[in-house]
Formats: structure tokens, C-alpha cells, sequence
């Protein structure tokens, strides 16, 4: 049994779980001392799971684990002045590294701006930045910069349009998620859930839910792929948008198209009018926020194709394919809050495209 256990840089996670049992028994700490390693054959996604993530501020942190990043850039200890000229030889990426002590396992994210954490984004220079002392962007000099995050403590409306989407599953649990528009056509997403239960389950789960916080619900969404897939071995004849709406949970199918992760990441950049992003997360949607961060690019090649494919890697997809379907909406306030203008033809002729409502 020990006391303490410190390790100098990341080791593999049997070792870890072993020092987990030896100190547990008598109270003790580990501590871990290290920087992310960019060579990627050196395995730390164990690390981000259990130590980095659990020890981040927010709702969500686990009480015993706490996490700290020292910045080479403050250290009062070291020459900054060979500092600042070595960084000028680096680039972005290895800047993020030895510098700041950035984890760049998930760089390939596709949605690579979304972040649960205060960070700095610079206007003029269009990406995120580490301001300089005096609140400046280092790159131009400017203080049009704002600090951001995705991830917030939310106000549930009673008025604003309010979007359901579901993902159902065979073998796991189904998902959703309910998404608010507010007058800016901006979106907040105000709560994520699963259930692995019957349709006649989750449609009591989701309008006791809904009746609860008093949301207007004006649109429902399915996954278009699985909603018109069998629900079902003994069920072949009926796909899984029936079936849930049999039970009252009517879901028209969603569009698959891929420009909504386009939109996504527009989204996420912060507006220069609001001075915030477009999209923001309640801290209660835990799951989002986990996919959000782990969702990324799948490469592959081909033995006839010298070209570097990407393609989603199916992990860690559930939520963000519901946000490209929301997205892919395009949803405006005034559309769903009044429903669709009336167009007027020549002759006299007047139709309108109504917002559907459940």
C-alpha cells in the first residue's frame, strides 16, 4: 500500500488501475505529471477519459480529481525571452503542445472549434488565439477578441419553437435531444437523453418531459436512416417511424444531407454582433458534449487511390448526426413561430407551407 505515487509522464493504464488499488486502501493520491505526447502510437485516450475530463470545472467533475495546465508562457522560472524566439520556429501545432499543454489526439475532430472550456477567439484574425497580457490578439495586435464556450448554464423557454430529434436503435438505447430557437435564429440545446426501452417508454418519457418545463414543441425528427429501417426481427414489415408513431411520437424523417456539419462549425464560431457563438450546450447535455469532443474524421485509403479520404468514423456519432439533421433544417424563429409567409400568385392563387405541430 502507498501513501503516494508519482509519476513522471503518462504510463499505460494497467499501471494506473494498479496504483488506483494500492492507494485506495489506505486513502492516498496519485499524482500524474506530464504533457500530452503527440506521437499518436503512445496510447492516452484512457487519460482524457478518466482523469482529464473528470477533473474539469463544471457539473460534471468528480470531486477527488482535480486537473491543473501550467502554461511554459508563465512561468516566472524560465527564460521567456528564448522561449518567445523558439516559438517563432514552431508551428501552431507544436506550439499547442510544449507550450500549452494542448491535447491534439482529437485534432482531427470535425467539429474542432466546439469547446466546454473559457476560450479566446480573435475577429480580425478569424480563429482561436492565447491573448497577450494586455487582452490583445497576438497575431494582429487587436482587442476585438472574446472569450467563449459552448457549453453554459441555460434558461429554459416556455415560448421560443422548441425541436425534438430522436435516433432509435436495435441493439442500444435510443437517443434524442430538444433543441430551442431563439429570435436570432440562434440555437440552444437544452437537454440530451437515452432510453433503452419500448416506443410506448420513451413517448411517455419525452411528453412528461416536455410537460414539465412547459415546452413548445413546433417540429420532430427521426434519423432518416434508421426511421426507415425495421424496428424490428418480428416487426419486418414496420420501420421504426411507425412504429413510434403508433404510440403518438410522430417524427417526420430528417434530411441526411452533409452540409448541416458544415453549418455546425459555422455555428460554433462566435457572432461579431452577439459576441457569442450561434449554438450553445446546456452543461446537463453530458453526452453531446462527450460526442462533440470525440467525434472525428475516419481516414482511409484505398489500394487504387492514392488520395487521403475522410469519412466520419462511426463512433461517438449519435448527437452530432442530430445536430447536422437540425441544422440541415435550417430552422428560423419567425418560420416556426408563426409558420411559413403566404405567397401570392398572379392569379389571385394564395398557399402556405404551415410548421407542423405536435
Amino acid at each position: 500500500d502507498y501513501h503516494h505515487v508519482m509519476m513522471d509522464e503518462p504510463p499505460r493504464f494497467a499501471i494506473w488501475r494498479e496504483c488506483e488499488a494500492r492507494t485506495m486502501r489506505v486513502g492516498g493520491r496519485l499524482y500524474l505529471a506530464m504533457t500530452w505526447p503527440d506521437d499518436p502510437t503512445i496510447p492516452v485516450e484512457w487519460i482524457f477519459d478518466e482523469v482529464y475530463e473528470k477533473g474539469q470545472e463544471g457539473p460534471n467533475k468528480v470531486s477527488d480529481i482535480d486537473w491543473f495546465e501550467l502554461w511554459t508562457i508563465e512561468n516566472t522560472n524560465l527564460n521567456q525571452e528564448a522561449i518567445a524566439r523558439q516559438m517563432e520556429q514552431w508551428d501552431e501545432q507544436t506550439k499547442q503542445v510544449r507550450i500549452f499543454g494542448r491535447n491534439l489526439r482529437f485534432s482531427h475532430r470535425i467539429h474542432p472549434l466546439f469547446t466546454d472550456v473559457p476560450t479566446w477567439w480573435s475577429f480580425p484574425a478569424g480563429k482561436v488565439i492565447f491573448p497577450s497580457g494586455d487582452l490583445r490578439c497576438p497575431e494582429t495586435g487587436s482587442p476585438d477578441i472574446v472569450e467563449f464556450c459552448h457549453v453554459q448554464q441555460v434558461e429554459v423557454s416556455t415560448t421560443f419553437p422548441t425541436i425534438f430529434l430522436l435516433d432509435p436503435h436495435p441493439r442500444k438505447p435510443h437517443m434524442f435531444m430538444w433543441a430551442q430557437i431563439d429570435g436570432n435564429d440562434d440555437i440552444t440545446v437544452i437537454a440530451d437523453g437515452e432510453l433503452d426501452a419500448s416506443p410506448e417508454d420513451v413517448r411517455s418519457f419525452v411528453f412528461d418531459f416536455e410537460s414539465a418545463y412547459g415546452l413548445r414543441i413546433v417540429d420532430r425528427m427521426i434519423d432518416p436512416n434508421m426511421g426507415r429501417s425495421p424496428s424490428s426481427a418480428t416487426q419486418r414489415k414496420m420501420t421504426w417511424q411507425e412504429e413510434f408513431s403508433q404510440v403518438g411520437l410522430n417524427c417526420a424523417l430528417a434530411s441526411d444531407s452533409d452540409v448541416g456539419r458544415s453549418r455546425i462549425n459555422e455555428y460554433l464560431r462566435p457572432d461579431p454582433s452577439t459576441m457569442r457563438p450561434r449554438i450553445v450546450f446546456s452543461e446537463h447535455c453530458f453526452r453531446t458534449v462527450a460526442q462533440m469532443k470525440r467525434y472525428v474524421w475516419d481516414n482511409f485509403r484505398r489500394q487504387d487511390e492514392k488520395a487521403l479520404k475522410e469519412k466520419p468514423k462511426a463512433k461517438n456519432d449519435d448527437y452530432p448526426t442530430m445536430l447536422k439533421y437540425l441544422l440541415n433544417s435550417a430552422p428560423c424563429f419567425s418560420v416556426l413561430q408563426q409558420g411559413a409567409p403566404i405567397i401570392r400568385s398572379n392569379r389571385g392563387y394564395q398557399s402556405r407551407t404551415s410548421v407542423r405541430t405536435h
